[in-house]
């Protein structure tokens, strides 16, 4: 019996939410992240009201949390699968050409939104695993490791992202929500 109460809850913690902000949050099985979008990517952390975004002046693009839009193109991203359980997370929009990567600069905690390249190297790779949190996932990079994990910093404005060790921070804990 404990074996099958652990395969639930496993079962229940593989769940991906996905719902529009302001509606009441659906939840949905990580293959279907796989397969359809766009999505808004929110952590437990900075709460449903934010969202990663691209921000683009000149050449220069990064990643930053901000208050969630519906029409936003730079908040909506689509997951496309490169097989072996590793992914690519795109951005939806017009600016569909970048992609969600880490910055190579010999430090490998800062994020940006750069050109996706046409074999995916590793900087732009992630495993989107299933956490203890239902609704939420957790993404990592095979560039950085296993032990670190795509994070919001806690610095009181609470927008920028970087790769920490991976801890129970609700702040490495996102989810997926369907834009409608």
């Amino acid at each position: 019996m404990k074996f099958i109460s652990q395969c639930i809850a496993l079962a229940l913690a593989t769940l991906i939410m996905a719902a529009p902000a302001g509606a009441q949050m659906r939840i949905e099985a990580p293959a279907r992240v796989e397969t359809q979008g766009p999505y808004h990517l929110r952590t437990m952390f900075t709460n449903s009201h934010h969202c990663l975004e691209t921000v683009t002046k000149g050449v220069n693009s990064w990643v930053q949390m901000a208050p969630c839009s519906p029409t936003a193109a730079r908040q909506q991203w689509r997951v496309e699968s490169l097989g072996d359980g590793l992914s690519r997370v795109r951005v939806a929009g017009r600016e569909g050409d970048l992609c969600l990567r880490v910055v190579d600069d010999g430090i490998n905690d800062g994020l940006a939104a750069a050109p996706c390249g046409r074999t995916p190297a590793p900087v732009e790779q992630w495993k989107i695993e299933a956490s203890a949190r239902t609704g939420y996932s957790r993404l990592r990079s095979p560039f950085t490791g296993d032990g670190k994990c795509l994070d919001i910093v806690n610095d009181g404005k609470n927008n920028q992202l970087d790769m920490a060790d991976c801890g129970d921070y609700s702040g490495q804990y996102w989810g997926f929500a369907r834009v409608r």
